[in-house]
């Protein structure tokens, strides 16, 4: 729970409207501690989950959904509710969701930080699947299915990269958990990445944005304290876009506790996202949540433009959902990323929980 105060213009002057806002403050009062809340209708009557496997494919069904995965890559690759596609496979990588470090470069990271990434390939990592396993609901204690693969995730040549198991758990409402767990592996970049988190596709229908979080404007760690914690809302991807006057990186949010994605109107099907801490209890600590990123550009789009009207869109929403992300440092023209602002390349574990909602 968190005091909001605001103080405004109570008659207009030549410089501002009245009811204009001079300054804000806020401060958290006590941690809200909601009991957990299923967002996707239960079933009437308990339904087992069908598993279903070719040579190629791994499919799981039930009460009016699916998910669907690559078996030869380790990705999924669709899931869909109520007849209505939610996520869908990315037309470079095949993956519906798929692990990411990369984010496009800003101006600051120009002078130092990009040339360190493009030297080890972190904007170019490729997936090789080292191996599979299947729990099927019958054997798991909650009647979940679980589908786990281990991937290395390195860049071509260089002799590095992470060593990712990523166990995608579906328990019979549909409500999907990623978790992951990332071991670097090999000559490792001993220093940072741009992030640490997961590349999703939705379909360009689901538009309409509202997360519990930091906002309204972007945030990073070391650009956020114009940011207060609230429930926002974007009646558009278009929206959550920072447009800078040359592309570049923009347009995250910190301290999330859930963000949606979904159709427009009230009643709109979408996804909602939490992280897996938050989805198993609740925690007042901004910085214990996640950050998320909404858009219509791709990171290669960003990369390739040198004015707005470059700008291509893609014909879908991109979801963006870190663990970690860096800070945005001044490097242009000043010093670079304080130190505990980065990213490092380390061991780590981070998950999300996933759920229909409209649908």
């Amino acid at each position: 729970m968190y005091l909001t105060v605001s103080l405004r213009l109570r008659a207009a002057t030549p410089w501002a409207d009245a009811g204009h806002e001079v300054a804000w403050f806020q401060h958290r009062v006590r941690d809200a501690q909601p009991p957990p809340v299923s967002l996707t209708h239960p079933p009437l009557a308990f339904q087992d989950l069908d598993v279903a496997t070719t040579k190629t494919e791994l499919r799981v069904s039930g009460n009016n959904f699916t998910f669907i995965f690559d078996k030869s890559r380790g990705y999924l690759t669709r899931w869909s509710a109520g007849n209505t596609n939610l996520l869908e496979p990315d037309p470079a990588t095949g993956a519906a969701i798929i692990p990411s470090f990369w984010r496009p470069p800003t101006d600051n990271d120009n002078p130092h930080s990009l040339p360190y990434w493009h030297r080890f390939g972190v904007d170019a990592l490729t997936s090789q699947l080292r191996s599979a396993r299947i729990t099927n609901p019958s054997d798991h204690p909650h009647h979940a299915a679980e589908i786990t693969f281990t991937t290395f995730l390195t860049p071509p040549i260089l002799d590095w990269g992470y060593l990712a198991t990523t166990a995608y758990t579906i328990a019979p409402t549909g409500r999907l958990s990623v978790s992951f767990r990332l071991r670097p592996a090999g000559a490792y970049p001993p220093k940072h990445v741009p992030r640490v988190g997961l590349n999703l596709r939705l379909p360009r229908r689901l538009d309409q944005v509202a997360w519990f979080g930091l906002g309204p404007g972007e945030s990073y760690p070391d650009k956020r304290a114009a940011q207060r914690v609230g429930v926002w809302r974007a009646g558009s991807a278009a929206e959550m876009h920072t447009p800078y006057e040359v592309p570049q990186e923009g347009g995250n949010r910190m301290g999330t506790r859930w963000v949606s994605v979904r159709e427009p109107g009230g009643a709109g099907s979408g996804i909602r996202a939490t992280s897996a801490d938050a989805a198993a209890g609740w925690s007042g600590n901004c910085d214990a949540r996640f950050s998320f990123k909404v858009g219509r550009y791709s990171d290669a789009a960003v990369q390739a433009a040198r004015h707005p009207c470059d700008l291509v869109e893609e014909d879908a929403t991109l979801l963006r959902l870190d663990a970690r992300v860096a800070g945005v440092g001044t490097a242009a023209c000043g010093p670079g990323v304080r130190d505990d602002l980065l990213v490092p390349v380390e061991e780590m574990e981070f998950g999300f929980c996933l759920e229909a909602v409209g649908v």
